[in-house]
């Protein structure tokens, strides 16, 4: 088996940032389709959870941006939809570095106000100093006024939205944007219904984007693998809002109205000096990198793991050669996937 990859630890606290608005908060508890047994198991799990995701983002953070195309047309994309106007205000959640917020910020102008949200204070750290760097361009650039809406970065988890905004915040923003962040949620029912208290009423709109699982596709073949292996908590998080169907309900539950779920087939090219070599790294990220699974739960079955990583380099090589999916001489693998963009009015 590849080499063993260190398991999650949990982060037990953090330092507090004064640049940042935050609140210190404790998980509640709701009813969800990843939650299991008892409340406080559920309340400890899903905390290990965010520690997860905070944990992978803080660790992205100082590079995020380099070389990043795959995020901004996203981003770009959820702008579009919204059709903001001068005065107006967007709420960002997941906002990491700022890529939809910053959008909005030269979009709303000085008259209205972007909230950006995200667990990770490193991420958020870059977005605060590209805002910055913006605003010190204007005025190195004698700019009269300043073009850009003020842009609040907070520390904060968007399922518990009222432990960080203010309450008469609620029912005022024009637009609610969440980018490439929905697979993240621990109860994506009830965060959509959440969100909507946040909108104008009527008026306000909800633009994300949702994958059809799964988002990566040789991720598939592991969550596939694995049921097959007996590893039955292996979930695929893309799956509670993987369709047109299961989001235009989740909406309309919610309250949502003129739900609009656009598909759109897309490819992704993942550089590999192999298909080995890729193989390899698509295993660490499968086994590593979904929050809502503890690594070091399957590998206190290591007999049982050696033998699902040895069908897996083997079932995603063949599936590559056979599908013609590695280009040799750019040395990458082709990966598909379905993206949904969700548009829907309070």
């Amino acid at each position: 088996m590849a080499a063993s990859h260190s398991c999650f630890s949990p982060l037990v606290g953090r330092a507090p940032v004064n640049r940042f608005r935050q609140r210190s908060y404790m998980p509640t508890v709701a009813a969800s389709s990843h939650l299991h047994n008892s409340s406080t198991s559920t309340s400890n799990e899903h905390g290990l959870v965010l520690q997860r995701i905070k944990q992978q983002f803080e660790g992205r953070a100082a590079g995020y941006d380099n070389d990043n195309t795959y995020h901004p047309p996203l981003a770009q994309r959820l702008i579009n939809m919204c059709d903001l106007k001068p005065g107006g205000w967007l709420l960002d959640l997941a906002t990491g570095t700022g890529l939809v917020a910053l959008k909005a910020a030269a979009i709303v102008g000085p008259t209205g106000k972007v909230v950006g949200v995200d667990l990770s204070e490193a991420m958020l750290q870059q977005g605060h100093n590209k805002y910055t760097a913006a605003l010190q361009d204007m005025q190195q650039q004698s700019t009269q006024q300043q073009q850009l809406a003020d842009v609040q970065f907070m520390v904060g988890n968007m399922e518990h939205l009222a432990q960080y905004l203010p309450a008469e915040w609620a029912n005022t923003f024009d637009a609610i944007t969440c980018s490439a962040a929905v697979p993240f949620l621990w109860d994506p029912h009830k965060a959509l219904a959440d969100w909507r208290g946040w909108l104008k009423q009527p008026g306000g709109v909800l633009a994300f984007n949702a994958f059809v699982p799964p988002a990566l596709e040789d991720f598939g073949m592991y969550v596939k693998l694995a049921a097959d292996f007996g590893f039955t908590n292996v979930v695929d998080p893309c799956a509670a809002l993987g369709s047109v169907e299961l989001l235009q309900s989740a909406l309309k539950t919610a309250g949502y109205k003129s739900i609009e779920v656009t598909p759109e087939a897309k490819e992704r090219w993942y550089n590999a000096p192999s298909i080995d070599a890729y193989a390899e790294q698509m295993w660490g990220v499968s086994l590593n990198n979904n929050p809502f699974i503890d690594p070091c739960d399957l590998q206190r079955q290591p007999d049982k793991l050696q033998t699902l990583h040895d069908a897996y380099i083997t079932a995603v090589t063949e599936d590559i050669t056979t599908n013609d999916r590695y280009d040799k001489e750019g040395q990458r693998v082709l990966s598909r996937y379905t993206m949904l963009h969700v548009l829907a009015k309070a």
